[in-house]
């Protein structure tokens, strides 16, 4: 269980990482009138608040993946930031005016949801949740749990 939870932690991160890559590969591929849309949002330039949400986004990747490698160590501080991040990740979402994208990299990052609800039921209601509660030894708490 152990290196399942691992594995859909660095899996995420790899749906993140090819999420981007799709978009960045894709993103010319959509309508000729989307395009122009996109073409003229760009135009109007980023507004201060455009600014902030952006700073925000920047801090909230840095805390996400030092959270990661936390879950991946199994910390209790790591268990518990978990849900509060996803919960910021989300409320940031409506601060976005537009979010286009194709079909190819909403599939990506659609797998990588799927795949981010398995880390936090695995984190919260599989039998490795008793591991991030108590301390001591991995190893031995591992092989009390299963």
């Amino acid at each position: 269980m152990k290196r399942t939870f691992r594995i859909l932690i660095v899996l995420n991160w790899a749906t993140v990482i090819l999420g981007v890559i799709v978009y960045v590969a894709t993103r010319n591929y959509l309508p000729v009138e989307v395009l122009l849309y996109r073409e003229r949002m760009i135009q109007l330039g980023v507004s201060p608040f455009q600014l902030i949400v952006f700073c925000i986004d920047v801090v909230l990747i840095f805390v996400c993946a030092i959270n990661s490698i936390g879950l991946f160590r199994f910390r209790k501080w790591a268990k518990t930031l978990v849900v509060p991040l996803y919960v910021i990740a989300i409320a940031l979402i409506p601060t976005n005016p537009v979010y286009i994208q194709t079909s190819w990299t909403h599939m990506v990052f659609s797998i990588g949801y799927i795949i981010e609800g398995m880390i936090i039921a695995m984190t919260f209601f599989s039998p490795l949740a008793e591991v991030f509660d108590r301390g001591g030894s991995l190893t031995r708490q591992l092989n009390r749990v299963v």
